[in-house]
């Protein structure tokens, strides 16, 4: 712990926490201390389990850990940013111009398609963006052209982060950090009952979605979100209802792939059509045979899971 995981935890959330300014102590400490408690709970549950496939990349794993505890401080301290930020990775994915791709390291690069790495192909040098710069360009109705507009004033790959804080800008998004005690007044704790119950269900909705075929499990676990666009797969391994390994062995991935990319679940269509081999219209009629199995095994001929997440 001492040695390899909290030196990279402190790391990773320092970075992250300054992309926008000076960090500020206190906040690093916080994070740093949940996600220390995170992964110590996590390791527990290894430790306990003899039968679990051995993690092959321990970094990639603390890592998970660290940006999944950065996301949820900017959720409470910065809502409207961090809903930006998923409108935004929603429209590059989405749109057949538009990119969004991993860099070396941690860093997520966008830019039009054609910039997109390629093996064994020059591309061109990346640019950074400055949203104090008077460059930049007026707010726009149409979010497409205005992100279009900035890939063609800089040039080349912007990073993801550059392009949020910018349209942060260009849109005057504004938060109001939530209180502890408005958020301690929003989300009071469940009763032991309802604790119990929420958890068998959570339960057995994993052992359905275990029986559900391949290729359906994973178009429907790869996209799973609530109404904020927010992932609800990672939930699972939150309540400990599946492991890492599990969620991992469910969507066909080895535990070192999906610990690099279960910090950007929700994935889209688009991106779940290519990493399976098919139409993105077969993943859409995938997921919606998925859910309406699932409604049937969990809540009867006349269920709905529209309300479940």
């Amino acid at each position: 712990m001492s040695q390899r995981a909290e030196p990279l935890v402190e790391a990773i959330i320092r970075s992250k926490l300054s992309r926008s300014g000076p960090a500020n102590l206190a906040d690093v400490e916080d994070v740093c201390s949940e996600a220390t408690v995170a992964l110590i709970s996590s390791l527990e549950d290894f430790r306990n389990s003899p039968g679990k496939e051995p993690l092959g990349d321990f970094e990639a794993f603390v890592a998970v850990i660290a940006y999944r505890a950065c996301s949820a401080h900017f959720r409470q301290a910065r809502p409207g940013f961090h809903r930006l930020r998923n409108r935004l990775r929603y429209l590059l994915e989405t749109q057949p111009d538009l990119a969004l791709w991993a860099g070396e390291g941690a860093e997520w690069w966008c830019g039009f398609e054609r910039w997109r790495p390629q093996p064994g192909k020059l591309t061109p040098a990346p640019a950074r963006l400055d949203p104090a710069e008077p460059s930049q360009p007026a707010a726009s109705g149409n979010p497409v052209a205005t992100v279009t507009e900035i890939f063609r004033r800089s040039g080349g790959p912007v990073p993801f982060d550059d392009l949020t804080r910018v349209m942060a800008q260009v849109w005057d998004v504004l938060d109001n950090p939530a209180t502890v005690e408005s958020v301690e007044v929003a989300c009071p704790l469940p009763s032991a009952e309802t604790g119990l119950e929420r958890r068998q269900w959570t339960e057995r909705l994993w052992r359905e979605i275990g029986e559900l075929p391949p290729k359906q499990r994973a178009a429907l676990l790869l996209n799973l979100r609530d109404q904020a666009g927010e992932s609800v797969t990672v939930l699972f391994a939150v309540t400990r209802v599946a492991s890492l390994c599990k969620l991992a062995e469910a969507v066909e991935m080895t535990v070192e792939d999906f610990a690099e990319v279960w910090k950007d679940l929700p994935w889209s269509d688009l991106r779940i059509a290519e990493r399976l081999g098919i139409t993105r219209q077969q993943v859409i009629n995938l997921r919606k045979c998925a859910r309406e199995r699932l409604a049937r095994r969990m809540f009867g001929a006349k269920g709905d899971l529209s309300g479940a997440w």
